[in-house]
């Protein structure tokens, strides 16, 4: 009777025993459950954020490739902007070279103080010397210079007929003084000879004698 209870005893001890590594291995087990779970959803977290990133990096690999091939674009945009300006920079220089070359080979029909050149002066007297009128002598000029030197005069480039009468008058004066001075000359050089030949006369007698 006794041995049995002390067999029951130690049947029950082994059984609680049991009990308590069997309550050990569930924990165990569960443990590892939990720990194979969370690496489990770890994992996929992890699975995700690397998709996450994954796409991420061909966003930006994308958004970089874009933008080299914008950047490209642009840079030749800004090369082809480059060489436009340059080509109307030379245009320009080569216009301004032009209107210069224009200007220098325009008729000068005025000095820097307004009055007219010598070439216009010299123009009107010697039109006054074909007897050209004094109101018809810009209309000349003006004509001559518009069909046989391709060259249009404003009027107010050429002097009014009272200017004109005046640089006439000056002509006339001129040519009068000039005529007067080779006049003068004459008869000096004239009255010289004479002089001179009567000296001579006068020396060939006294030799004579």
């Amino acid at each position: 009777m006794n041995i049995c209870r002390e067999e029951n005893t130690a049947f029950a001890n082994e059984i609680m025993q049991l009990n308590d590594k069997l309550n050990l291995l569930k924990e165990e087990v569960k443990t590892l459950k939990d720990e194979v779970n969370s690496k489990k959803t770890k994992k996929r977290s992890a699975q995700k954020y690397n998709s996450y990133i994954r796409s991420e990096l061909r966003t930006i690999r994308d958004n970089l490739k874009e933008k080299e091939q914008s950047s490209e674009k642009h840079c030749n945009n800004c090369e082809k902007n480059h060489s436009i300006l340059a080509e109307r920079e030379n245009e320009v220089f080569e216009l301004k070279e032009s209107i210069e070359n224009l200007k220098s080979e325009k008729l000068k029909l005025r000095n820097s103080d307004g009055s007219n050149t010598n070439e216009v002066r010299l123009c009107i007297m010697e039109l006054c010397g074909l007897e050209v009128a004094v109101e018809k002598m810009s209309p000349v000029i003006r004509t001559i210079s518009k069909h046989l030197f391709n060259e249009t005069i404003d009027r107010k480039d050429l002097p009014s007929s009272t200017t004109t009468q005046n640089i006439v008058d000056e002509g006339h004066y001129l040519a009068k003084s000039y005529i007067s001075q080779k006049l003068s000359k004459l008869k000096i050089g004239g009255f010289t000879e004479m002089e001179q030949h009567a000296e001579s006369k006068n020396s060939w007698i006294r030799q004579c004698r």
